[in-house]
């Protein structure tokens, strides 16, 4: 499209905040821990809430003008996928709080399906990773990243946009917390009418309509000194008509609903941390080739996770990473005519760091994965840093990576 024929918006962003109390000590609470180790050694460009809304209409735009990755996308509301060079959206992991969340169905993350504002921040990891996130971690790894502060006290946001084709976008964020316990709670609506038009090709959007909403939960408790139990979740609902070349055609729409939850126990002392997550993840599609009449086709999946993440530290230059999990797979397809589809699949990977002094960084990773009917290959990686001088630094990494269907 032409500049005029461009998605133009006036936005109004209130912020307001309640009282907080003064605190002395304020604390983040991040469910993605591998992240800070990953960013010695790997490229990560990090994209806080303001970033986000430089491109807030959906995450298509945020990842085309903000990162390194190829979209490729059928059309505003439409499916969109992404990849890093040289390779496939299939081969780009979504990593949702530290949860490889790519679609059963898939194989891949459909961003139009992923809210953009129900964030704190957002996180592109350049290079192989499948070693810590999983299958399809081959080309990069995109993390949507949900954080928990705690000693903040009230804080409340709201922000909404409306403009052409009668397209709206409101988000509202609230959050309270106080030395123990941690409350933020978000929603989102996103709609337009998407009928644009194109006057050289004679050319209107029709049946190109979308509509989605969004709400997320997210609550943290510090049982004590060492111990933090925290919990995360997601509801996603859209709606997106096909669009038809002419008034005549049939119109068609998918419908799609995603859960999401996580729990987490997160245990630490001088030298010992681990981290227990149990997740539940299930999406849902229909599609309906008449856009009155009953669905046509559709399917559900369910995932239930299991994953414990080990660290051990043996002195200031040693360390010791050891992760295992665990996932049941479950499936159904509308009139498909196959049940009780279900898969179980495992991993385990140990991965040692070793600081030898301030100028070298090394860490050496190996994992293996056991999944139902396929085999697996033994997976690796090997990366290295050294600083030469404060403003010089060469960073090598080497993996061997894993997609399973």
């Amino acid at each position: 499209m032409t500049k005029t024929d461009l998605f133009s918006a006036a936005f109004l962003l209130f912020s307001f905040w309640g009282f907080a109390q003064e605190k002395t000590i304020d604390t983040v609470y991040i469910f993605d821990n591998q992240l800070n180790s990953s960013k010695k050694v790997q490229k990560i460009s990090k994209l806080e809430q303001a970033d986000l809304l430089k491109n807030s209409t959906n995450l298509s735009e945020v990842l085309r003008f903000q990162s390194p990755i190829y979209i490729k996308e059928n059309g505003r509301g439409m499916v969109s996928s992404p990849s890093f060079r040289g390779t496939t959206a299939q081969q780009t992991a979504f990593i949702w709080n530290g949860i490889n969340v790519n679609s059963q169905f898939l194989g891949q993350g459909d961003i139009n399906n992923l809210n953009l504002l129900g964030y704190d921040n957002l996180q592109v990891k350049s290079g192989g990773g499948s070693v810590i996130y999983g299958s399809s971690a081959i080309g990069g790894t995109i993390h949507l990243n949900n954080e928990l502060t705690f000693n903040k006290g009230f804080h409340n946001s709201l922000f909404a946009e409306y403009g052409s084709f009668k397209t709206l976008n409101t988000f509202l964020k609230s959050s309270y917390s106080d030395e123990k316990i941690s409350v933020k709670v978000s929603g989102n609506y996103v709609e337009s009418e998407n009928d644009y038009e194109v006057p050289e090709k004679n050319y209107i959007n029709l049946n190109g309509q979308y509509s989605n909403k969004t709400f997320n939960l997210g609550f943290g408790y510090k049982i004590n000194q060492k111990n933090t139990f925290s919990w995360q979740t997601q509801l996603y609902s859209g709606i997106q008509h096909y669009p038809i070349f002419s008034e005549y055609a049939t119109k068609t729409k998918y419908l799609t609903n995603n859960f999401r939850s996580l729990a987490s126990w997160d245990f630490k002392s001088m030298k010992v941390q681990n981290i227990l997550r149990l997740a539940f993840l299930e999406e849902e599609f229909q599609y309906f080739a008449y856009i009155d009449r009953p669905k046509s086709s559709g399917g559900t999946g369910k995932s239930y996770i299991a994953k414990n993440d080990f660290n051990y530290l043996f002195n200031d230059k040693i360390a010791l990473n050891l992760i295992a999990e665990y996932q049941l797979n479950k499936a159904e397809g509308y009139q498909s005519g196959i049940k009780d589809v279900s898969r179980n699949a495992g991993s385990f990977a140990g991965l040692l760091r070793w600081i030898p002094n301030q100028k070298f960084y090394f860490e050496i990773g190996a994992k293996k994965d056991f999944v139902e009917k396929i085999e697996s290959p033994f997976i690796y990686s090997f990366s290295g840093k050294f600083k030469a001088t404060d403003w010089y630094s060469a960073v090598f990494n080497f993996s061997k990576n894993f997609r399973y269907p």
